[in-house]
């Protein structure tokens, strides 16, 4: 018998790489639900993927994402994204799947359905992005241009490692207390 990689033992690969992914989503619900942040997208994890003949491309997806909010905080909309892999050739370059987790602060507690799913990439987009864990933070000032449905972003807080490098429930939480802290100012009556 040979060792030789074939197409099936990649596509088993693939097959557990998102069977491990679900299981990390479903973690941060969990650990998420705990500080009372609640998911906002029911069991939905992807979006850009099809089953169309000519769009290959969108076969698999290239990111895995949760969003989040809570009533104490109005003003945040929080997510955690596995980037698997930069489809369009947008981001900076990635050496590795990455988790991510971000927090995007409105100027209008009326946000509600203004926000967008591609806004769970966008640590990819970060410029310079760092993938070593630590806080990103841009300010809307800071942006070129916005569109209309964009507008009602004040500040973009993220951060992300690369993906292997969390491998239990305490790896988890490690990564996203920052992210928690950094929030914390937002929530009323603080």
């Amino acid at each position: 018998m040979t060792d030789a990689p074939t197409i099936l033992s990649a596509f088993r690969y693939v097959h557990e790489v998102l069977k491990q992914t679900a299981l990390l989503l479903q973690t941060s619900d969990q650990v998420l639900a705990e500080r009372d942040w609640e998911g906002l997208v029911g069991n939905t994890c992807f979006d850009e993927t099809s089953t169309h003949i000519q769009l290959t491309r969108r076969w698999l997806p290239h990111v895995a994402h949760r969003f989040y909010g809570t009533d104490a905080a109005p003003l945040v909309l929080l997510f955690v994204s596995v980037l698997l892999d930069d489809r369009n050739n947008e981001y900076e370059p990635m050496d590795e799947c990455l988790l991510t987790a971000g927090a995007i602060v409105c100027n209008d507690k009326e946000w509600g359905d203004h926000w967008k799913l591609w806004w769970g990439r966008w640590h990819g987009f970060q410029r310079p992005r760092h993938d070593d864990g630590r806080i990103i933070v841009s300010e809307r000032k800071d942006w070129a241009e916005q569109s209309d449905a964009d507008a009602i972003i004040e500040r973009v807080i993220t951060k992300g490692v690369p993906l292997p490098t969390v491998r239990s429930t305490d790896d988890l939480r490690t990564f996203l207390e920052p992210l928690l802290r950094e929030v914390e100012v937002y929530r009323e009556g603080s």
